[in-house]
């Protein structure tokens, strides 16, 4: 069809090879244009559903001993980074946690809580302390909220 459509537009004495050029040319453009629509597509979601923090809750029980995902309000995106202590809020009260990951999407399927403050100027924990918490709560069987604990110097355990 776009053969067709070029082979007329000019008069109807178009070689094949300028009709394959034209023909190449015009999917590159359209290609072009549906990246760039996808890809603000893309951007846009982002700005909407904004960054997702996974926060491991200060609560020394098994049955919270996993991430939880919250919101990361854009006046925060900015300044929160993989390690810091946080203040979130879980159930009827707030707890501190700690931001483990850092992700784009989430797998809870209602809407998500904000984190309500980051405590921290700089991260405490660096990637490869928050790797070997996890190992050491796999191989002694402890939370890994008491474990990353025992980490970090007394004045900055929560006290409530």
């Amino acid at each position: 069809m776009l053969s067709y459509i070029y082979y007329t537009h000019n008069g109807g004495d178009m070689q094949t090879k300028d009709r394959l050029f034209i023909a190449r040319q015009a999917v590159r453009a359209s290609m072009a244009s549906f990246i760039s629509v996808i890809g603000m597509v893309y951007y846009s979601l982002r700005e909407v559903m904004g960054m997702i923090a996974k926060i491991l809750v200060d609560v020394p029980a098994k049955a919270v001993d996993r991430l939880f995902d919250y919101a990361v309000p854009k006046e925060l995106a900015d300044v929160l980074e993989i390690g810091m202590r946080v203040i979130v809020p879980f159930g009827p009260r707030d707890a501190m946690g700690f931001c483990l990951e850092l992700s784009d999407v989430s797998d809870y399927p209602k809407e998500l809580k904000p984190v309500s403050l980051v405590l921290d100027i700089e991260p405490y924990l660096t990637p490869e302390l928050i790797e070997l918490a996890k190992k050491i709560a796999i191989d002694t069987t402890s939370t890994l909220i008491k474990v990353l604990e025992t980490m970090l110097p007394a004045a900055l355990k929560a006290v409530y």
